[in-house]
């Protein structure tokens, strides 16, 4: 029982809502791509869609990944990917995200030339916004 929040849903149930729609956005995404890029994928269920439809043949192998998701980069080591790049950080349930301190501090110290973010909401003063 939660008293004055919500609770956020866990990946598995998150991953099968809107599907529809996490995929149009990620085959958008796939045209973005070109070999030799690095690309950033935060944690959350449609950057995870993404990275179910990237399979390594189709730019043969030459992508490099950096990610704060432990989901993510399973995926990808399942399609074959092998140049990944997990941020280190504290494991976060539900999302199954590293973040804190160390995750912060290692991605600050990198380069991707395109980023996909989620993001829990947003405000224009504050900026992006997510749970941590």
């Amino acid at each position: 029982q939660l008293a004055g929040g919500a609770l956020e849903p866990p990946f598995l149930s998150k991953r099968v809502l809107q599907e529809g729609e996490k995929q149009d956005i990620a085959r958008a995404a796939l045209a973005m791509l070109e070999p030799g890029m690095t690309v950033g994928l935060s944690a959350g269920t449609t950057t995870w869609t993404l990275a179910r439809l990237l399979k390594s043949r189709s730019f043969a192998g030459q992508l490099t990944f950096v990610t704060n998701s432990v989901n993510v980069a399973t995926e990808l080591q399942a399609n074959g990917w092998t140049d990944i790049l997990l941020s280190g950080g504290n494991f976060r349930t539900p999302s199954d995200a590293l973040v804190g301190p160390l995750a912060e501090l290692t991605l600050q110290q990198l380069y991707t030339d395109v980023l996909f973010l989620g993001i829990h909401g947003m405000d224009l003063e504050r900026g992006l916004m997510t749970p941590n």
